[in-house]
């Protein structure tokens, strides 16, 4: 009988699955519809001549629009069934919309000064894994991860993100630069988080990619000031209870990774100072930070069990889930890059660089003890 049973859920699981949908698109030439249905985000139509997408589908079954923009959008409006909603207020690249019921005819409008890349319709059902659903940006989060560009946080950070991603971890992922001078590594710094298991969106800011090999140069390429202010500024905005950067000598000796750590460990005392940045205070309000680990870093060491396999990660360990990560990374795989669990690269290795409950190592868990030590010195601090 209980053969039977898991027969029929697992048939009942296949008709619920979510089904791509074939649609015509009326408002546009075969130029345009080409470029935003070719699954190819290096195709994509600036929206100038025209404003909206009139869509429909021959049976009834639209339920979840799916959308890869070239650039964040501004907002934009979707109709469908005599309703109205308006899309695009949180600018994420990747945008999942769900219609409240099922419809054959969409109209997309004020779609002026957006860039798209490509759009899928899906029906009602359980959605493809690769489909991503972003949350916003967390205002609490166990984990705030400094990486300084896309893939650093799949290389040194990866296998820390995915396991506890994976043990439902609020994990927040907080760029030092952006990407956007570039069409693919935006595209490849969403799709690997997501497979790590990350779905809070991103914080990405002004900054650009700028390389340099000196920490010297990148204090010359950068306002200081203003990396730290954007520094304090996350932290007082996600509140985390501890934080992962950078390892001190840059991973590979890259400048603004130097920076990155540097400034941060100005960063995390002065979240907490309201004397310090006042405009950020005023807004989010002081953060005390309970732990800071930064990559490699020899003290109060910890070595994370990489190669252990999980129910939670699929049966897979976070070393094959990083390694995943870092597969999205299409472009930089001309580069001598790897996930890596030895040498200069390790990513098991992470040291505690400071904390405000002690440096208990019994285990090899970031989480030890963390919310059994909270002294009365922080018993309005939140923990959830």
């Amino acid at each position: 009988m209980v053969f039977l049973l898991s027969l029929t859920f697992t048939a009942f699981a296949q008709e619920n699955s979510a089904e791509l949908i074939n649609i015509k698109i009326n408002s546009v030439d075969n130029n345009v519809i080409s470029k935003i249905t070719d699954n190819n985000i290096y195709t994509y139509y600036n929206f100038e001549n025209t404003d909206n997408l009139e869509i429909n589908s021959d049976s009834n079954n639209i339920k979840y629009i799916y959308i890869l923009w070239n650039k964040p959008p501004k907002t934009y409006t979707v109709e469908f069934n005599n309703q109205k909603i308006i899309c695009g207020e949180n600018g994420f690249l990747h945008e999942l919309i769900k219609l409240d019921n099922t419809t054959d005819r969409i109209n997309i409008t004020q779609l002026k000064e957006n860039s798209l890349a490509d759009i899928f319709f899906y029906s009602d059902g359980k959605l493809p894994k690769d489909i991503q659903n972003w949350q916003k940006p967390y205002s609490r989060c166990d984990i705030l991860a400094f990486p300084t560009h896309s893939d650093d946080d799949t290389l040194y950070m990866g296998a820390l993100i995915s396991e506890y991603a994976g043990r439902g971890k609020k994990i927040q992922i907080a760029y030092m630069t952006n990407h956007w001078n570039t069409v693919d590594r935006p595209h490849e710094l969403l799709n690997g988080l997501w497979e790590m298991g990350v779905c809070a969106y991103p914080i990405i800011p002004d900054f650009p990619d700028l390389h340099t090999r000196s920490l010297e140069d990148a204090k010359i390429l950068y306002n200081t000031q203003d990396l730290l202010n954007y520094q304090i500024e996350t932290i007082r905005r996600t509140k985390p209870l501890i934080i992962i950067g950078h390892d001190e000598n840059g991973e590979y000796g890259h400048g603004v990774h130097i920076l990155n750590t540097l400034l941060l460990k100005d960063a995390i005392v002065m979240a907490n100072d309201k004397t310090k940045y006042s405009e950020s205070f005023n807004k989010y309000g002081n953060h005390l930070v309970l732990k800071t680990y930064f990559h490699l870093y020899p003290e109060n060491q910890i070595i994370l069990d990489v190669h252990k396999k999980y129910d939670f990660l699929n049966g897979l360990s976070p070393y094959e889930v990083a390694k995943n990560g870092f597969s999205k990374h299409l472009s930089q795989h001309h580069w001598d890059l790897a996930v890596l669990d030895y040498g200069t690269a390790d990513c098991r290795l992470f040291g505690l660089y400071k904390s405000e409950i002690g440096y208990d190592f019994k285990t090899n868990d970031i989480f030890e003890n963390l919310y059994l030590n909270i002294s009365k010195k922080y018993k309005n601090f939140i923990v959830y």
